[in-house]
């Protein structure tokens, strides 16, 4: 049991399709490989993956795609398999869940990575905890959204 409750669609395919967040956050990490290179990443709700992917291109020592859906990360494994040879692995992760984030090795990734994450508010506490738990001391956090159209 985790200290949080699943999002209703945990279990859907959203992330098995690309979002514009996961396409900036590639391309951002492309224009600075620095970012990434000889680094531990780890994505979280992955998606597809591109940003995770883009990562192991550009080096990282090792990569971890994590979401929370089991569906979106049968999607999330035929793409590493098109796309990495190795360095990177997908598991599942659920924010805020102490066993989820405990098979993660807390506390020791150097880049946590995501993307189109924060869309449902009720998951940010989760997020941010599990956020906190997984990066090394001075690791660095990069979250991508992008605006909703103004109506």
């Amino acid at each position: 049991a985790g200290s949080a409750r699943d999002a209703a669609d945990a279990g859907d395919r959203t992330g098995t399709y690309g979002w514009p967040g996961g396409d900036a956050l590639a391309n951002y990490l492309a224009a600075d490989a620095t970012l990434v290179k000889k680094k531990r990443v780890l994505e979280l709700g992955c998606g597809t993956g591109a940003a995770g992917i883009m990562a192991a291109w550009l080096g990282a020592s090792t990569v971890l795609l994590t979401d929370g859906s089991p569906a979106v990360l049968e999607t999330t494994e035929i793409n590493l398999k098109r796309n990495v040879r190795r360095g990177a692995a997908a598991r599942r992760l659920r924010w805020g869940y102490t066993d989820d984030i405990e098979n993660a090795a807390p506390g020791t990734w150097d880049v946590v990575v995501a993307a189109e994450v924060a869309y449902q508010r009720e998951t940010l506490p989760a997020f941010l905890d599990t956020v906190e738990a997984l990066l090394a001391p001075g690791g660095t956090a990069i979250v991508v959204m992008t605006p909703e159209p103004v109506r």
